[in-house]
């Protein structure tokens, strides 16, 4: 009986290894969403909260596209102490709009212009009703946005 040895010499190693690299680094690719585009973290990753007065605000935004640097809110819920508005809106850059055709109570106002004042900082100042307070809310959790607003 005669036996035959196989030699795996690295370079034979090495030449099999090349193909399978070039497969998981472009499945890893195609995880990320392809090759050109750059990774952004979303403007709006955390909800953000803060007061006006003794009453408690909570902003949470749900972008159509949260990565990307513009586009729409497919809705925007703001909780004042225990009552819940929804609003809609549009983003661009650090600036955002929202409004509602419910209605709502003071504090809060059935629209707002928003900015970034930070990346993890926003404000909101009322676009309708009188003497409403502009709010000044804080990214809930630990902010990993680097954006520069």
């Amino acid at each position: 009986m005669m036996m035959t040895t196989v030699r795996n010499f690295p370079s034979q190693r090495r030449a099999r290894a090349r193909p399978l690299s070039a497969l998981l680094f472009a499945l890893g690719l195609a995880a990320c969403g392809g090759g050109s585009e750059v990774l952004v973290i979303p403007l709006f990753e955390f909800g953000f909260t803060g007061n006006s007065g003794a009453t408690q605000i909570q902003v949470f935004f749900l972008p159509d596209a949260p990565t990307a640097s513009s586009g729409t809110f497919d809705g925007v819920n703001m909780n004042v102490d225990a009552t819940q508005f929804q609003y809609t809106g549009t983003y661009s850059g650090c600036t955002f709009s929202l409004s509602t055709n419910a209605a709502v109570a003071a504090p809060a106002a059935a629209s707002y212009s928003g900015r970034f004042l930070s990346n993890d900082r926003i404000e909101l100042t009322p676009t309708s009703g009188n003497g409403l307070p502009v709010l000044t809310l804080q990214r809930q959790g630990i902010g990993t946005r680097q954006m520069g607003c």
